[in-house]
């Protein structure tokens, strides 16, 4: 996962068809198709999922690292040139920075995928509560009908 969205950093195209595949795979895993099979794969998929986010995670502290250190140059130029530097001010600076501008459409295209796999792994656990409740459903009907019999 984490080399595909690395390829899409320059190529946004590319970005927007893996994360309709990623949508759509996503989308798959949550739905309940057989309850039993789904209860038994969830907790895969959910540990799956979860060290993916971690993984992204790891790639977005990276990139928000390299931003820093590619900031602070301009940053300590903007400081000696004025007494007050106002927010705006820094972040129009910071995007003159094509090495700045760059990472932050990186950390865009991380965060988003983040965004995406997190949605998906909590409706994994709404599966999950869904399934547990689908079971005992079953299970109240079938010792029901035991006992009417």
């Amino acid at each position: 996962m984490l080399n595909q969205l690395k390829e899409c950093f320059n190529q946004p195209e590319l970005f927007q068809i893996l994360m309709s595949g990623l949508q759509k795979d996503l989308a798959e895993v949550v739905k309940i198709k057989e309850a039993n099979s789904d209860f038994e794969e969830l907790p895969g998929h959910i540990q799956y999922w979860l060290s993916v986010k971690a993984e992204l995670e790891f790639l977005k502290r990276a990139t928000e690292r390299q931003m820093k250190l590619t900031s602070v140059p301009r940053l300590i130029e903007l400081v000696k040139k004025s007494n007050y530097v106002s927010s705006k001010l820094l972040e129009t600076a910071l995007e003159g920075i094509p090495e700045y501008s760059r990472l932050n459409e990186e950390l865009s295209m991380v965060q988003y995928t983040v965004d995406v796999v997190q949605s998906a792994v909590t409706g994994m656990w709404f599966k999950r509560d869904a399934l547990v409740n689908l079971t005992a459903s079953k299970r109240r009907q079938m010792d029901s009908e035991r006992f009417e019999s």
